[in-house]
């Protein structure tokens, strides 16, 4: 509608995989699905691009990850839900460092990022 998606869009895969959204002039949120049925994805859109946290599951349904399309910090997930790495996200790249965890909590390694393009790398 004037240009923009509007109504519900359902994409078919390949694999048949699927994803849906609802749309209002380009503002909503756009679902895709694992194999069997369970969510696999959610990107909030505004105005027709990425606007927001996207979060994608693994497909028992726990939080794989967290990525801030306005700048803000990617977060991703073990899959006991405990904090796997976090880092900074600013304009759809990483710009800073980067931690990974392992389960119990402690920090393996840190990566400095400029710009997307990693810099520097230490191991614990």
């Amino acid at each position: 509608m004037d240009g923009k998606t509007h109504g519900t869009v359902i994409w078919y895969f390949k694999d048949g995989s699927t994803k849906t959204s609802e749309w209002v002039h380009g503002t909503g949120t756009a679902l895709s699905y694992h194999d069997e049925g369970s969510k696999r994805s959610e990107t909030p859109y505004l105005g027709g691009k990425r606007h927001g946290t996207q979060i994608v599951y693994y497909p028992d349904g726990m939080k794989l990850q967290e990525t801030p399309f306005v700048n803000g910090k990617v977060i991703s997930y073990h899959e006991d839900g405990s904090k796997q790495s976090e880092g900074p996200y600013i304009n759809d790249k990483i710009h800073g460092t980067m931690i990974w965890y392992n389960q119990e909590g402690r920090k393996l390694e840190e990566m400095a990022y400029k710009h997307g393009n990693r810099v520097s790398k230490k191991k614990f």
